[in-house]
């Protein structure tokens, strides 16, 4: 009798404890494009710290989940890329780099190359603009056809069935050529990851109520890099 209850009992525990851990969980909607800005960021940096015991997100790897956020991706979706990019190896959350193209200067207008790999497989390159691409030039014999070999979306070329050429933005000179949005929380000092070889960030656009006033509540160095402050939250970026 004794040994049944303590059974009972211990099962109950077990029961309990599995239902608190699936009630913790339910901290954010499906639709992540539901909560504002702030509150995306926190949810982000939440569940990674969940699954990597503790560890804060690196800033390129939570812009680039939130630029995920605005093309439709879910939580469910991003809680399984965080998963597989703590996996490491063939599992890393971002797609391989795009390789600059040779006699293009880093300040200038960004050209990246592209390939399919081997069997005309399926690939993603990194692009180091956040527009839409355009195709530059064609480099492979198999034809280069916009959405059926290859495409692009958020700070990503991919390609496919054997397309390989070289990748620029497609804004029209004068337009955006590589942004990073930075946001101070609860009007902390915050740092951003911001890619040296485009030289000096500008405000593109402030997201934040808080003004974002430069010297004061945003800046730039090369010590601590893009950094934001008192509540500033803004798009910056470089122009071309």
């Amino acid at each position: 009798m004794f040994a049944r209850l303590s059974a009972f009992l211990l099962l109950s525990l077990v029961l309990s404890a599995s239902a608190f851990a699936q009630s913790s969980k339910a901290y954010a909607p499906e639709d992540l494009r539901d909560l504002n800005r702030n509150d995306q960021v926190r949810v982000l940096e939440r569940e990674y710290a969940d699954q990597a015991d503790g560890r804060q997100m690196p800033d390129d790897q939570l812009e680039f989940y939130l630029d995920q956020i605005e093309s439709g991706w879910t939580f469910s979706h991003i809680k399984e890329d965080i998963a597989k990019s703590l996996g490491g190896g063939s599992n890393a959350w971002r797609p391989r780099p795009g390789r600059p193209v040779a006699g293009i200067p880093p300040r200038s207008v960004p050209v990246i190359h592209c390939a399919s790999p081997r069997k005309f497989g399926y690939g993603e390159c990194r692009t180091p603009f956040r527009d839409r691409a355009r195709l530059v030039r064609q480099t492979s014999r198999t034809a280069c056809i916009e959405g059926r070999t290859w495409g692009s979306r958020f700070g990503v070329v991919w390609v496919n069935n054997g397309c390989e050429g070289d990748f620029g933005p497609l804004a029209v000179r004068g337009g955006v050529a590589y942004t990073v949005t930075c946001g101070s929380n609860n009007y902390n000092f915050r740092a951003c990851a911001w890619r040296p070889q485009y030289g000096y960030p500008q405000l593109i656009e402030q997201i934040s109520r808080a003004p974002c006033v430069q010297g004061r509540s945003w800046g730039y160095d090369r010590v601590r890099g893009l950094w934001v402050n008192r509540g500033c939250e803004a798009r910056f970026g470089t122009r071309y």
